[in-house]
């Protein structure tokens, strides 16, 4: 870029290519621009050519010329807005110059061709180009090549601003038609959901000063090449009848279109089909959707003929009909179809409001129902009815097809206009080149267009504002087009878990520290985000950068950095612990607690959902866990919210005097219950319901709520592997008791109700021990304040305090805990406030009753040791003079606790008989003492079995696979099986044991050997029926008839059924089952030659839902049912399709297996309960069983459809290459 530059014009120049090119140079370091009527090129000068024909005539000669010379075609043939941009070193006497052409195929054509030469606009390394910049050796150039582009998917593109709520200001719409010129998008749809004048108050005209903010805008559009249109919504005081109502609509419409207004929409949208705004329409038009769909496009033919008819000049007319999202035809769409002139465009969203996926197939077919040109009006990522959110991913999951077949693509800003630009810009890419579409590139290119204009004022680098940006988001990337969320982050978080949790060996904390860093870097972005977009200078705010996307972003950017400080204290947290350091790892504990109350205190703002949140949940557990206190706190959980001042906490908070009071009555299905995040042994569970226990004050909420308690119930607790295990049957009682089985290790236990009530439900305790846990006590002082309680610091929850009401004096009886029985006691941790200056002398009571003193108690973290002798009780003696003391936690680490605990990830296997892979699971061992856990782990085959073998397996000379869990951690090791072909089916016990020294911990692992399978998909052959079904709609024919779309639903009981009869008795040993949400929690498949007498073949207890297989080993069955036992939501069940698969003769030639039905991605129903999370199975200690198959085995299901050992894949999706 020299000082000077020529500018060759045209003569039919476009002003806003002109302009955009002058701004281009300018920026570059051109100190002049002169327009000579010659071109003189010289060595080392830059000539620039701008050509903008109307439409029909030819490129200007001078840059036709230029384009011949640098080898380019011409534009000629292209589609409206085409161009070609070429740019490269031609030769000149005396050495070369360079040369920049923008030709146009119309005025469009060329101020597209000047938003690309802004894009290619670089830096020139020295010693490039034809000479030196203005600011020395090297500077701004373009790079030497040639574009030929046109828009090659919707003709007309843009966004729509039609969100409910505040509207945009006149400064938002200004900057977001100047956007759209930018990104080369040619239409804004004016349609604010809550301007009244387009609405309710369409006949009065717009004030004055609006009047003018609209004539702005006008200007604005038209020097972006945007047609501006205004949509209208005037159904709900409408007269179709009425002429002078139709004169009045036209004269508004006409009245914007002098005012610069191109195109019009007329909305129907929330029209009912059995309202009439006056009694002459139903007497003209009829009822129902057909009589609307007739006035409407009366009105529209009458908007088409007056209007747009008369003045050619404008946009075709839009109608957004009433049903603008339904699928198919419809006696409404039918009419209107037939009643609207042939002109008019007809809108719809995809099929649903904001669709996942826009399918060629749905493009087709609605264009074919209205058989009108087709307007899609995707509205994303528009977020009124999600205002929590920020949808900044980019734009995905419609087909290239729907581009293509559009007469118009307009998405739908969201109600932060400056935000909005981020998934804007990828839809415009989609739509200019939709089969060349590349999402993720395309979004980090409009990232770094973002960032540019959002560095604050003065700053001379964006990559700051970039960073702040990304982080911003790339944790605001799921919407309803996207699962995905934070993806940046979670491979780091991933890494992280893997490094700080290996399996097998012992931590490397070399190889740790390697993987925490580049997750603390994204944590300490995320944190600095504000300041990195709002700059340091607070004078410095400018623009888009320094006001207005910091001024829409700022709660989500608030949130974003204390989720980054939150990361920062886990990391340090968690590292320091691993490191030794409780101190240190204890002051981070403190303040990550204090990051996420304020977290959680902050308003409805939501960021990094799904990702953010587990982190920090599943450090926080980690950390305790290294702190002796992985009994840890546990989370309440309800489905019937709360009523004001009684959230689910009170019924965790070990305050008899304090209750949960639910917001309405339960109805079947409803709960209480509790989280206990990743698991732990639990021995037994109490439930006390109730306000009060009688003694309430009269006229209260506890006296109010006496009364209030579940009347039917059961009490079930889960392991998280998909079902519920039913613990106890609650039937008019205020307490409900159980104890768990042995060994099992929870995650969740809940109170569910079985029949609905009309009282609410009112919980005071909702509380969960250890196995064998002794009763702790507490007693002495100083007294705790009101609200605390010094039971506090035994509930195993170091987010709760026994707080003092004043600072200690030698009055006060000592602080003592008693332990509840005398046991080695190895050391004992203490966790105090770190910021509360109280000391204490720590004494323990032997068994002989002596006290001893261990140590010396500090704020903050304390860990004494105590020398393993019995003892019964520890007291604190506070020094006089200190701060009132805070205690959150006193945990005994015993001696003779076990040294760990050893689970099975998946405590039953399917093992196929001669499969080439083996089966496998996980032997996990958790370490329960402070020194941390090493030792092996062996599995045994089955004795007296031939053809079963496992890994790892004890052998002469060879030992188990090295297992090592570090302190408050986890280890683990693979546990393979394989099982020979011709092995019989059953149930074996494979003995699986960790040695640690002297001692040796066990567990058995289920094992189901089954015959392996083939062949075609037999259900399609079958019959089906059911117990019942919920509504024809949803037959039992469904589960068979080959539709993924269709499905099976029973009423609201456990015992429901649905069966298939088979033409001929078969070997079955195979059925795939595809839930929908509505999925059993638990159910057999039993089977029968003769549909009366039945044999369970297999018994699935802890159903996950989606698509699960169940083997089984069932000769001569003809018939296959699945018998409900236990539903997993309060509805019935429900089933997309079942597969059945037929035992392989192994004399026969196989049998190519028939790719699977695809089912789609289920669909949430209303009120329906997500499946659980995955997780390690219940785990326990038992013995090694007889090796004789059970002829009954307990199925394993898995995941995925898998019709047989090597079924054919079918169709992947993929993304279009190209951009």
């Amino acid at each position: 870029m020299p000082a000077e530059v020529s500018l060759m014009v045209g003569a039919d120049l476009d002003p806003g290519a002109l302009a955009t090119v002058r701004q281009v140079l300018l920026s570059a370091g051109a100190a002049s621009i002169v327009t000579p009527e010659q071109a003189t090129p010289a060595p080392g000068s830059l000539l620039v050519y701008v050509s903008s024909p109307k439409p029909g005539d030819q490129t200007d000669p001078a840059a036709a010329k230029a384009l011949q010379a640098l080898g380019a075609a011409d534009p000629a043939g292209l589609p409206d807005g085409g161009y070609t941009l070429a740019a490269g070193q031609l030769p000149v006497a005396g050495g070369s110059y360079g040369a920049v052409v923008l030709a146009g195929v119309d005025g469009s054509g060329a101020f597209y061709a000047a938003q690309t030469l802004r894009q290619l606009l670089t830096q020139v390394p020295a010693g490039l180009g034809q000479g030196v910049g203005s600011h020395g050796v090297g500077g701004y150039g373009f790079p030497g090549l040639t574009v030929r582009d046109w828009p090659s998917g919707a003709p007309v593109r843009g966004t729509a601003e039609s969100f409910y709520g505040t509207p945009w200001s006149s400064e938002q719409r200004l900057a977001m038609l100047d956007f759209l010129g930018r990104t080369k998008q040619n239409f804004f749809l004016y349609a604010p959901g809550d301007d009244p004048y387009r609405q309710d108050q369409w006949r009065t005209p717009y004030p004055a000063d609006q009047l003018a903010d609209l004539r702005a805008l006008a200007e604005r559009a038209a020097a972006n090449h945007v047609t501006l249109g205004y949509a209208v919504a005037p159904s709900q005081n409408f007269c179709y009848s009425s002429a002078a109502d139709v004169d009045a609509l036209l004269a508004k419409l006409d009245g914007l279109r002098r005012l610069g207004f191109g195109a019009f929409q007329l909305q129907f949208d929330n029209v009912s089909f059995n309202d009439w705004h006056c009694g002459d329409d139903r007497d003209a038009f009829g009822s129902g959707p057909a009589g609307h769909a007739k006035a409407q496009a009366k009105l529209a033919a009458a908007v088409q003929t007056r209007l747009i008819a008369a003045h050619p000049e404008l946009a075709a007319l839009t109608v957004l009909p009433t049903e603008f999202h339904q699928q198919g035809a419809t006696p409404y769409r039918k009419a209107l179809a037939a009643a609207l002139p042939q002109a008019v465009q007809v809108a719809w969203s995809g099929v649903g409001l904001i669709p996942g996926s826009i399918t060629a197939a749905q493009t087709t077919d609605t264009s074919a129902v209205f058989n009108h040109p087709l307007v899609t009006m995707d509205n994303y990522p528009v977020n009124d009815s999600t205002p929590d959110r920020l949808y900044l991913g980019p734009y995905a999951g419609r087909a290239p097809e729907v581009a293509s077949r559009s007469a118009m693509l307009l998405t739908a800003g969201m109600r932060q206009a400056a935000a909005s630009q981020l998934p804007l810009a990828t839809a415009a890419d989609y739509a200019w080149n939709p089969t060349g579409y590349q999402a993720q590139a395309s979004w980090q290119y409009a990232l770094r267009e973002l960032a540019a204009e959002a560095a604050p004022a003065g700053a001379n680098d964006a990559g700051p504002a970039l960073a702040a940006l990304t982080a911003l988001a790339g944790n605001s990337t799921s919407s309803p087009l996207s699962s995905t969320e934070s993806g940046y982050l979670t491979p780091l978080i991933s890494a992280f878990w893997t490094a700080l949790q290996p399996t097998g060996g012992s931590i490397d904390l070399g190889k740790l520290q390697q993987a925490a860093d580049p997750l603390r870097a994204a944590f300490a972005t995320m944190a600095g985000a504000p300041d990195m977009l709002r700059g340091t200078d607070s004078g410095a705010a400018a623009g888009i950068g320094g006001s207005t996307l910091v001024a829409e972003t700022s709660p989500w950017l608030s949130r974003l950095s204390d989720y980054g400080r939150a990361g920062e204290a886990a990391l340090d947290m968690l590292l320091a612990q691993h490191k030794g350091d409780g101190a240190t790892a204890w002051n981070s504990r403190v303040t990550l607690r204090q990051l996420r109350d304020r977290l959680a205190a902050a308003g409805p703002v939501t960021i990094g959902a799904g990702v953010l949140d587990p982190f920090l949940e599943r450090a926080t557990r980690a950390a305790d866990s290294w702190s002796g206190v992985s009994a840890g706190a546990v989370a309440p959980t309800s489905t019937m919210g709360s009523a004001n001042g009684h959230g689910p906490a009170l019924m965790t908070d070990a305050d008899a005097g304090s209750f949960y009071w639910s917001a309405a009555p339960p109805q079947p299905g409803d709960s209480v219950g509790v989280d206990l995040g990743d698991g732990r042994p639990v021995g037994t569970v109490t439930v006390t319901m109730g306000g009060s226990d009688g003694t309430a004050t009269p006229g209260s909420d506890a006296a109010a709520a006496a009364d209030d308690y579940l009347r039917d119930g059961v009490l079930e607790y889960s392991t998280g592997d998909g079902g519920w295990q039913q613990l106890a049957v609650a039937h008019q009682q205020k307490t409900v008791t159980a104890t768990l089985p042995a060994g099992a290790v929870v995650r969740a236990i809940r109170l569910r109700a079985t029949k609905a009530q009309q009282n609410a439900v009112a919980v005071r305790d909702f509380s969960v021990t250890a196995p064998d846990a002794p009763a702790m006590t507490v007693s002495g002082g100083p007294a705790a304040a009101p609200g605390s309680s010094a039971a506090s610091m035994l509930d195993g929850d170091p987010d709760t305090a026994y707080r003092a009401a004043a600072p200690p004096t030698s009055a006060d009886a000592p602080l003592t805990v008693e332990l509840g029985s005398v046991r080695p006691l190895d050391r004992l941790t203490v966790l105090t406030d770190p910021t509360v200056h109280a000391t204490a002398t720590v004494a323990v009571r032997h068994a002989d009753g002596s006290w001893v003193d261990v140590g010396t108690l500090h704020p903050g973290y304390n860990e004494l040791p105590v020398g393993g002798q019995p003892t019964g009780a520890v007291r604190l003696t506070w020094q006089p003079g200190g701060d009132a003391p805070v205690v959150n936690q006193i945990v005994p680490w015993y001696a003779d606790t076990p040294v760990a605990r050893l689970s099975l990830a998946d405590p039953e296997l399917d093992v196929i008989a001669g499969a080439p892979t083996p089966a496998g699971t996980q032997a996990v061992v958790d370490a329960l003492r402070p020194d941390g856990a090493s030792g092996e782990i062996r599995a045994s085959a089955p004795g007296g079995v031939s053809g079963i073998t496992v890994t790892p397996a004890p052998a002469a000379g060879q030992t188990g696979a090295a297992v090592s869990a570090p302190r408050g951690g986890r280890g683990s090791t693979p546990v393979q099986v394989s099982a020979a072909a011709g092995t019989p089916s059953g149930t074996y016990q494979v003995p699986v044991d960790f040695t640690s020294g002297q001692v040796t911990l066990h567990q058995t692992l289920q094992v189901h050997v089954v015959p392996p399978t083939s062949g075609p998909d037999l259900a399609p052959t079958a019959t089906a029926s059911s117990s019942g079904d919920e509504t024809p709609k949803f037959p039992a024919s469904a589960v068979n008839d080959g539709d993924p779309a269709t499905r099976w639903s029973s009423p609201a009981v456990d015992n429901a059924w649905v069966q298939l009869q088979l033409p001929q008795p078969t070997h079955l040993g195979e059925a795939v089952l595809h839930w929908q949400d509505a999925f059993a929690a638990a159910y057999q498949l039993q089977t029968s030659s003769d549909g009366v007498n039945w044999t369970t073949v297999a018994t699935v207890a802890n159903g996950k839902g989606g698509t699960e297989t169940v083997r089984f080993d069932a000769p001569g069955a003809v018939y296959l049912r699945m018998q409900g036992v236990s539903r997993a939501t309060k509805y019935g069940y429900s089933l997309y399709g079942i597969e059945l698969y037929a035992v392989t003769d192994p004399t026969a030639a196989p049998t190519p297996p028939v790719p699977p039905v695809g089912v789609p991605t289920p669909v949430p129903t209303p009120g329906g309960v997500p499946s659980p999370s995955q997780s390690p199975s219940p785990s326990g200690s038992a013995s090694p069983g007889p090796a004789t198959p059970s002829p009954t085995p307990t199925a394993q299901p898995t995941a995925g459809p898998n019709p047989g050992p090597s079924p054919a894949p079918g169709p992947t999706a993929g993304a279009a290459a190209g951009h």
